[in-house]
């Protein structure tokens, strides 16, 4: 006959057995994204529907690689037997100790990052990755932008330039685009070969160069002949105001006398007719 003990027991390994089988294998912790790990080994905990701290903790300690064990040594072994939430303060430790402070991100964006063989997304993605989106990014969009026109080829800078303030993920959109069109060999022969003025590719780029420059010249001639054209216009207007009552209205509010007889009318019929004021202002004028 089956003691309650044993009972007790074999009910605890069913259990334990169909928690590893609905949670699985959890996949090897990423050093350098411990909050994406967690985040990951979390959602595999709510569909096997774990919520127990003893259990997540368990599962998650068995994961840990050996280096990551002994850098939370110290929590592991002070944890007892009761503790309420061992889980909890395991993952608290090991993100406090893993998890780049802002400073440490901004240096690594500094002098860590490179383009290498991906493409100007996924860099961009990785430095976004590092200084938040939004109002919790720690690094001053300008000087994202710098840093990502750093690591951009030479070949298509100009082109990058040239394109003004435009939203930097589309700007690395755009770079994706270009470096699609231009030949890998192109690129990397520019991008080693940069002392090289009088190659193909580097006539090129100053070519690009002149192009914007000449652009930019032609775009502020545009603007600064249009702003002399309005000069102009207004000034026209304003003579043609002040010679309408010579030219252009005299036959507007002149009484019957002065249409037929003009400066010889002997009569008027008086204060509405505004050839005698013509005349005056002619006299003025004169």
């Amino acid at each position: 006959m089956t003691s309650p003990i044993e009972l007790s027991q074999s009910s605890e390994i069913a259990e334990s057995q169909q928690v590893n089988a609905a949670v699985g294998s959890l996949p090897p912790f990423w050093n350098h994204k411990p909050e994406l790990w967690f985040a990951i080994i979390e959602a595999k905990f709510d569909l096997a529907n774990v919520t127990a701290e003893k259990t997540k903790y368990n599962h998650t300690l068995g994961a840990l690689p050996p280096e990551i064990a002994s850098e939370v040594a110290d929590i592991i072994t002070a944890l007892k037997p009761e503790e309420p939430q061992p889980y909890s303060k395991l993952r608290r430790g090991i993100l406090a100790r893993l998890t780049l402070t802002e400073s440490q991100k901004v240096q690594q964006l500094l002098s860590g990052l490179e383009l290498g063989s991906r493409k100007p997304s996924q860099l961009y993605r990785q430095m976004i990755t590092l200084v938040g989106e939004g109002s919790n990014k720690s690094v001053n969009e300008q000087v994202l932008r710098e840093l990502f026109m750093q690591q951009m080829p030479q070949i298509i800078k100009p082109v990058l330039i040239s394109l003004g303030d435009i939203n930097l993920g589309k700007l690395a959109e755009v770079a994706d685009k270009i470096l699609e069109a231009v030949p890998t060999t192109a690129v990397s022969t520019i991008t080693t070969r940069q002392d090289d003025a009088n190659s193909p590719l580097s006539i090129l780029v100053k070519k690009m160069d002149e192009l914007i420059r000449l652009q930019q010249e032609l775009t502020s001639d545009y603007s600064r002949r249009r702003h002399e054209n309005r000069k102009y216009n207004n000034y026209k207007r304003t003579r043609s105001a002040s010679r309408s009552i010579t030219k252009g209205d005299q036959n507007v509010n002149v009484c019957w006398y002065h249409v037929k007889f003009g400066d010889k009318a002997r009569k008027c019929h008086g204060l509405d007719c505004q050839f005698s004021k013509n005349a005056d202002s002619r006299q003025e004028l004169g």
